[in-house]
């Protein structure tokens, strides 16, 4: 079914020469919307979404893979670029000859990069937010215990520790994996990122 196709894979390269894979589902040019995955998942479970809204003829949307994920090259990489990566990727649509309303739509984690996006020095690139169940931090009231068992398991001692470390400038450990998400998922498909370190 045609429902099922996905576009074809383009690369965007950030100002560091990292290239990171996405894929543009055409709608109406005016309005630009660039949706960011969850916890170590990747672009293509936004297909639906991104088709449907395309097909409305609502916006032309964007799925991106972060760094480390989906069609990206495995590795960690400190928080900041994160929004660096999706702040330079909007400002490239913005530049666009219709100059085009950009929205940035994030689900869970995503919604949570959404946010730090929205309050930094890249909100200038976007023109509004879509959340969608976001993850609003490991003391929210909206959070399920372990992201209802997607999470698997946190190595609070080495988290705390890490973190200590941190604020002296001891980067070291911080490529060591402390969260491992549900191993059955990431053997259905490679996509998926099984554990994430203190960086990511």
């Amino acid at each position: 079914s045609a429902c099922y196709t996905t576009p074809r894979l383009s690369r965007f390269t950030a100002s560091d020469g990292e290239t990171l894979a996405y894929r543009t589902y055409y709608g109406l040019e005016d309005r630009q919307i660039v949706m960011i995955h969850g916890s170590a998942c990747f672009g293509d479970q936004l297909h639906k979404l991104a088709r449907h809204i395309a097909e409305e003829s609502a916006a032309t949307v964007h799925t991106i893979d972060m760094r480390g994920h989906g069609h990206n090259a495995r590795g960690s990489a400190p928080a900041e670029n994160y929004a660096r990566d999706v702040g330079e990727f909007c400002g490239q649509l913005k530049q666009r000859p219709t100059r085009p309303q950009v929205i940035l739509a994030g689900h869970s984690a995503g919604g949570g990069l959404v946010l730090n996006v929205a309050y930094g020095a890249y909100v200038h690139k976007i023109d509004g937010i879509l959340l969608l169940a976001p993850y609003l931090g490991i003391a929210s009231g909206s959070l399920r215990p372990y992201f209802g068992g997607w999470l698997v398991s946190i190595a609070w001692l080495k988290l705390a520790a890490t973190a200590a470390l941190n604020l002296i400038g001891f980067t070291r450990f911080n490529d060591r994996p402390l969260v491992a998400f549900d191993r059955e998922a990431c053997l259905h498909d490679p996509r998926f990122v099984r554990e994430w370190s203190f960086d990511t």
